[in-house]
């Protein structure tokens, strides 16, 4: 497999974790133009997020900045950005990470819906995980792109979801641990993950 694409694998459950560090609804930064041009890879291929500082900070739940490709319906509402905006942007993310490029969410629902997954998923990937995985990856980002706010995951449950597809093989699961454990006292859950 390609870097690219061994990129592009391993991102998504990692992203999801850097996510949650920019989580906060109590007085903090949202990151609120989250998508995949925003995530660049070190030279050991780990995701990082970028353009913090292009991008104003939403203490106010209000967005200065962002790529209407990957808006959630609610900020087209309302202009208001919150921590259920920033997972369905996650929601574009995950979808483009399988898929090598971006597919606007309404079009990637409609071939959800008709289950067709193999349209979804880049074929550069075929062969480096399951089925399983892929579907699960699928239905994941389905859930993140659902119309109504209130639908989505929490970040919690995102994560949750997303360690169990996690195959890291080049790093023991203690220090995975203590990576999460690091990032979670950033966040607004950190009381329900503790």
């Amino acid at each position: 497999m390609g870097h690219s694409q061994f990129c592009r694998l391993k991102s998504g459950p990692r992203t999801s974790y850097s996510k949650m560090r920019v989580l906060n609804t109590k007085g903090r930064a949202l990151y609120h133009d989250l998508h995949a041009y925003r995530i660049l890879f070190d030279q050991d291929g780990n995701p990082r997020l970028s353009s913090f500082g292009l991008v104003k900070n939403s203490r106010d739940g209000k967005s200065y900045n962002t790529n209407l490709a990957f808006t959630p319906p609610e900020y087209l509402r309302t202009g208001r950005v919150t921590a259920e905006s920033v997972v369905y942007s996650f929601g574009t993310i995950l979808l483009d990470l399988l898929n090598g490029k971006h597919i606007p969410p309404t079009h990637a629902l409609d071939l959800i819906r008709g289950k067709n997954y193999a349209i979804l998923t880049d074929s550069c990937l075929e062969g480096h995980f399951s089925n399983d995985d892929e579907t699960e990856s699928v239905q994941i980002a389905t859930r993140c792109l659902q119309y109504e706010a209130r639908d989505r995951p929490s970040a919690k449950s995102l994560v949750i979801a997303l360690a169990s597809l996690q195959k890291e093989t080049e790093a023991a699961s203690y220090i995975l641990l203590v990576l999460i454990r690091k990032l979670i006292p950033l966040c607004q859950l950190q009381n329900y993950l503790l």
